[in-house]
């Protein structure tokens, strides 16, 4: 290298980096979704702080909140923060307050007929009945997951699979409560607001009907007002047949977290199941029930009702096809809604019948056979 040559050297450290000057790195904001603000740090900090003071106290405590209602909502600290449920479980407590003290006469209500102020108290019962319910569910969410450690700390007889299956029968998902699934027993608790809705209109039902036609502040069509009335009924069968769920659930649950070997049961309940049928048949009366649905389909007929009393009176006709009244009102009611090829399908099956009767009664008398002529 020469001398007249020059060398050049460069430097790594940046401007930025020299003392006195800031760096231009660009840094995310972490509130705008580049990380956890600080806030919200300190949210979570709370909650889980609030959650740990909701692990302390009594199992038994823990477990009776259960039958508060919508009030155990207050049973955690998470609970009473939200003013939201805190509202819900209030203004469903007093609805169910001013319907208790309206039902024995405190609260003077209408006279006579079914009017317009028993309809708004009608909807008001349903309103407050699913709002309630969903209160308690929340709240017994809640107290599952927040006092978790409590309900793991109740005595060991209540996850028997025997003592949740009663407990779950007594009181909806009080049997998977214990057993720790209360996701589950909110559910069930839940699906009651169906039994609810179905025990409080369809006592009603005559009085609503009679109000609609008179054109109420509803004025629904009289079929579609059927259809609600029987969608209301079947809503109230599903919520009874999910309590009967949710009790077998609990138990089969509860027996899980016993931790013994699972045992195959597949004989034992078949053979309930044989006994549990021949016990029906042997104590069912298909007849007395016939009666009693034709009975009611007469009833409904003069109301001016068509759908729900077809549904009796073909309900009637398959329990007991040996009275032909059964199957003449199915045939009439079909005839009144446009099924004429129903009608007169019904009334040739009867004719049918009616002709092999006859038959065979004038082959036992030795007499000629009786006249059959078309079933009107």
């Amino acid at each position: 290298m020469s001398a007249n040559e020059k060398v050049y050297v460069i430097d790594p450290v940046s401007k930025s980096t020299l003392p006195g000057k800031t760096s231009s790195v660009y840094k995310p904001d972490e509130s705008a979704g580049g990380g956890e603000s600080p806030v919200g740090r300190r949210d979570s900090t709370r909650s889980a702080k609030l959650d740990r003071l909701d692990e302390k106290g009594s199992p038994a405590l823990a477990f009776l909140s259960y039958f508060a209602g919508p009030l155990s909502i207050l049973a955690t600290r998470r609970g009473r923060r939200s003013r939201l449920w805190i509202s819900a479980a209030g203004v469903s407590c007093a609805a169910a307050a001013a319907i208790a003290l309206r039902a024995h006469g405190v609260i003077p209500g209408a006279r006579g007929a079914f009017g317009t102020g028993d309809f708004l108290w009608l909807v008001g019962a349903c309103l407050a009945a699913f709002l309630g319910f969903t209160a308690w569910a929340r709240g017994v969410f809640l107290i599952g997951r927040c006092r978790s450690p409590l309900i793991k700390r109740l005595p060991g007889w209540m996850r028997h699979p025997a003592a949740a299956l009663l407990l779950g029968l007594a009181v909806p998902g009080l049997g998977l409560f214990a057993a720790g699934r209360t996701r589950r027993a909110a559910c069930a608790l839940w699906t009651v607001s169906f039994i609810v809705v179905a025990l409080a209109v369809l006592p009603q039902a005559s009085g609503l009907w009679r109000w609609n036609l008179a054109g109420g502040m509803l004025t629904l069509p009289a079929e579609r007002m059927e259809l609600v009335l029987l969608a209301i009924a079947a809503l109230g069968s599903l919520g009874s047949l999910a309590w009967l769920v949710q009790a077998l659930d609990g138990a089969r649950l509860a027996e899980r977290l016993r931790g013994v070997e699972a045992r195959s049961r597949g004989d034992l309940a078949a053979l309930a199941l044989l006994v549990a049928i021949a016990a029906f048949i042997t104590m069912f009366e298909p007849a007395v029930l016939a009666r009693n649905l034709d009975l009611f389909s007469a009833a409904a007929s003069d109301e001016g009702m068509r759908i729900i009393p077809l549904h009796a009176s073909t309900a009637a006709m398959r329990l007991d096809p040996s009275r032909p009244e059964y199957t003449l009102r199915a045939a009439a009611l079909n005839e009144s809604l446009g099924r004429i090829d129903r009608a007169e399908a019904l009334r040739k099956d009867l004719a049918a019948r009616w002709a092999a009767y006859a038959r065979m009664r004038g082959e036992m008398d030795g007499s000629e056979p009786y006249p059959v002529q078309s079933v009107r």
